[in-house]
């Protein structure tokens, strides 16, 4: 009766290793960010003080989601913005002309048009 105990906690053991050797597709400690994408990669804004939303996402080399990464937004024309973006990724109309918008996620970025157009 000793041999199958043992057999059985030897492979119950070797079981949870395994488990605990493989990594957590939801863990974004498990995956370096390969690509980050921002969407819309391109906005309309109509009007001074118009807003809109811009979202990051970071990728694993596979192209699979990472989620739990928070991008650093940043206008690269900070001297004279034509829009700002806070850091949430909510952009602001501030005056017309079209500017990028920059998301970086673990030195990863992309960006994003954004292009202010009063109606005539």
């Amino acid at each position: 009766m000793a041999p199958t105990r043992t057999r059985i906690s030897l492979t119950a053991l070797m079981l949870a290793a395994a488990l605990a050797a493989c990594s957590d597709a939801n863990d974004p400690g498990d995956r370096r960010v390969s690509t980050v994408e921002v969407t819309p990669d391109a906005l309309l804004l109509e009007a001074i003080g118009a807003t809109g939303q811009l979202t990051a996402t970071a990728k694993d080399i596979s192209g699979n989601r990472i989620p739990g990464h928070t991008p650093e937004w940043t206008n690269p024309n900070g001297s004279d913005p034509g829009v700002t973006v806070s850091e949430t990724g909510l952009v602001t109309a501030v005056r017309e002309g079209t500017e990028l918008i920059v998301a970086t996620i673990q030195g990863v970025s992309d960006t994003a048009t954004v292009t202010v157009a009063l109606p005539e």
